[in-house]
C-alpha cells in the first residue's frame, strides 16, 4: 500500500474510532444501534480494503452517516431525524442489500412507536375539560399524525415513507406541547362534585352541602336535597338545589366561581313555591 492510501485509510479509521466512542451515549432510544453497528462494520471493512474511487466514495458516504448517528439526541423524534439524515447521506447505498433489511426493522420499530405515542397522546388529549382552548387543535394534531401514519402503507416509495414518518413525530410533538399548555392552563372548576362538601358562607351565616352521588345532596346534615352540578367554564359552574319540605318547595341557583381549586365566589338566587325570591352573595371552599 502506498503513503497516500495508508493515510487516507488512518484517517478514516481514527475518525471512526472517535464517534464509536461517543455512539452508545447519543441516542433517546436504541432504535438506532443495529443501523449504527452495521455501518460501522461495514465502514472498517471498506477503510481496509478499499482499492479504487468507488469504494473510498461509498466510505465517505458511510462517514457522513455515521457522524449523523453520533449526534446526540433528547426524544424519539430527535432519533428519527439522526436516522432520516443518516439515510438521505447514505443515498443509494441506503438501499442496497446489505443496508435494506436493518433500515426497513429500523423504520418499523420507529412506526410502531409513531402509532404508540399517538395513543397515548390521543389520551391525554381526551382528559383535558372541554373548556381548554387548546384541546381542539391538539386533537387535529394527533389525527393528521394518524391520518399521515395510515398512508404510509399505501407507498411504494420508501423515501417518501421515510419523510412521511418525520412529519407524524412533529405532529405528535406538536399535540403534546398543546397538551402540556392545557394541563397548565385547566382552570380551577371542578368537573364532578360527587363526594365533596361545599361549606358557604353568606350574611354571615354558615352552612354546608355534602354531594351524596350525581343527584342527591344533604344539606347541614339533615336536609336531603336534589341538585345538578354543571360546569361552564374553566373556573365557573351552576350549582341547582331543590329542596323539598312536605308540600314546600325551593329552588337555588347558584353561580360559582372558582379562585382556586379548593373554592372561592358565588351569587346564588332562591324562590320558593309561593313564588317568593332571595338573592345573595357569599363564599365557599370545597374539599
Amino acid at each position: 500500500m502506498n503513503k497516500g492510501k495508508l493515510h487516507w485509510v488512518l484517517i478514516l479509521t481514527v475518525a471512526s474510532m472517535l464517534l464509536l466512542a461517543n455512539r452508545s451515549h447519543a441516542y433517546y432510544t436504541n432504535f438506532l444501534d443495529g443501523a449504527s453497528n452495521a455501518l460501522s462494520t461495514t465502514y472498517h471493512s471498506l477503510t481496509n480494503t478499499a482499492t479504487n474511487a468507488v469504494q473510498r466514495r461509498q466510505a465517505a458516504l458511510i462517514l457522513r452517516a455515521l457522524r449523523d448517528l453520533a449526534k446526540p439526541s433528547t426524544s424519539v423524534a430527535g432519533d428519527y431525524n439522526l436516522f432520516v439524515t443518516a439515510a438521505l447521506h447514505l443515498g443509494p447505498i441506503a438501499f442496497s442489500p446489505e443496508f435494506g433489511i436493518i433500515g426497513s426493522n429500523t423504520f418499523l420499530l420507529f412506526t410502531n412507536e409513531a402509532q404508540a405515542e399517538i395513543d397515548a397522546t390521543r389520551i391525554r388529549v381526551a382528559a383535558l375539560n372541554n373548556f381548554v382552548r387548546n384541546k381542539r387543535p391538539a386533537s387535529n394534531a394527533v389525527e393528521r399524525a394518524q391520518g399521515t401514519l395510515n398512508s404510509i402503507a399505501d407507498l411504494t416509495n420508501p423515501q417518501l415513507a421515510i419523510l412521511l414518518v418525520r412529519q407524524v413525530f412533529a405532529q405528535i410533538t406538536i399535540a403534546n406541547r398543546l397538551a402540556a399548555f392545557g394541563e397548565a392552563h385547566s382552570g380551577f372548576a371542578r368537573n364532578s362534585v360527587i363526594g365533596k362538601n361545599l361549606m358557604h358562607t353568606e350574611r354571615g351565616e354558615t352552612g354546608n352541602v355534602y354531594f351524596n352521588n350525581d343527584v342527591e345532596a344533604t344539606q347541614d346534615a339533615l336536609l336531603d336535597t336534589d341538585y345538578t352540578y354543571t360546569r361552564t367554564g374553566l373556573n365557573t359552574a351552576t350549582l341547582v338545589l331543590i329542596k323539598t319540605e312536605g308540600a314546600e318547595t325551593s329552588t337555588t341557583t347558584v353561580k360559582l366561581r372558582f379562585t382556586s381549586s379548593g373554592g372561592g365566589t358565588f351569587t346564588f338566587r332562591n324562590v320558593d313555591s309561593d313564588g317568593g325570591v332571595d338573592t345573595g352573595v357569599g363564599t365557599f371552599t370545597i374539599d
